[in-house]
């Protein structure tokens, strides 16, 4: 490689690694379900999320809620896989999901909520998962959390470990 090309990637990377020194708020924060096997019934329950993947000051996590300190516009995602087993065959389901924020009291947030469906045949062992991205205002406290429920169909539903997630940055 000629001088002049490795000067100018290593001043392309120096302008990268300077914006990103920049705004070190804008860095990204991710969790996830480390243990699996949450049961998922005709019951809207609040999704385990027990990991920090990419930890930062801005945020925390607690109970499966995670709490933000600066107030800003957020891009959040989300991404809940199961299992199924049905020893008949036959079966399907539907699970939803979505994101509650809570400033004063959980609200849940437009735009969170998606729908996955998933028939088992033959019988044996079947996956489902479910995601969604989208942005939201968030005041400095407030908080979110990841809830889940099946609302059509009778198999039993159990969430996958380390296969749900929930990641957020801060962008401005």
């Amino acid at each position: 490689m000629k001088d002049r090309e490795l000067i100018e990637k290593f001043r392309k990377l120096w302008q990268v690694i300077t914006r990103i020194k920049a705004d070190v708020n804008t860095m990204p924060y991710a969790v996830n379900d480390s243990t699996g096997d949450q049961s998922i019934t005709g019951t809207e329950v609040t999704v385990n999320l027990d990991e920090e993947l990419y930890a930062h000051s801005n945020y925390s996590l607690a109970s499966d809620v995670i709490t933000v300190t600066e107030a800003g516009f957020y891009q959040i995602g989300y991404t809940v896989c199961w299992d199924t087993t049905n020893t008949a065959g036959g079966a399907s389901h539907i699970v939803e999901s979505h994101v509650d924020y809570y400033v004063s009291s959980y609200t849940a947030v437009d735009g969170s909520y998606k729908r996955g469906y998933a028939v088992e045949a033959p019988a044996g062992t079947r996956t489902g998962s479910v995601g969604a991205t989208f942005l939201l205002s968030m005041e400095a406290g407030s908080k979110i959390r990841l809830r889940v429920d099946r609302v059509a169909g009778s198999t039993n539903i159990d969430t996958s470990a380390d296969r749900v997630s929930l990641w957020m940055t801060k962008i401005s």
